[in-house]
């Protein structure tokens, strides 16, 4: 690997190593010219560190919605869904929702890219 000249510039340069079984290593560090002027360096803070392996995690990736309307505190609120409008058909979005506040949500996790169509019903 070779750094570009950055006439008197700092340059940070990190490799990555896998030493399979070895334990040792040689490190050369040669000038890429022979002049006799204009080719000084200098080299400082070396550090070698071993890097933590299975660095993966499982990850899952929700689509999801969030339902959010006005409303009254100590009520209760049912969110319903359905894929169509106009609809006689609506499903229920977990169980009723008491609100303890003037804005109250919930969140659907929407496992297909079907369409969701929600309502909010006040149940008092």
């Amino acid at each position: 690997m070779q750094l570009q000249a950055k006439n008197g510039q700092w340059q940070s340069f990190t490799a990555l190593w896998d030493s399979q079984s070895s334990t040792q290593a040689v490190i050369q560090i040669r000038l890429a010219t022979t002049a006799s002027a204009g080719n000084d360096i200098a080299l400082d803070d070396f550090s070698f560190a071993t890097l933590a392996t299975n660095q993966f995690a499982l990850v899952t990736i929700y689509r999801s919605v969030e339902v959010q309307w006005q409303s009254v505190s100590n009520r209760l609120y049912q969110v319903q869904w359905t894929p169509t409008l106009p609809s006689d058909t609506w499903f229920n979005l977990g169980s009723p929702i008491l609100a303890t506040e003037t804005n109250t949500s919930a969140w659907d996790r929407v496992l297909t890219w079907e369409n969701h169509f929600y309502r909010v019903l006040s149940l008092e």
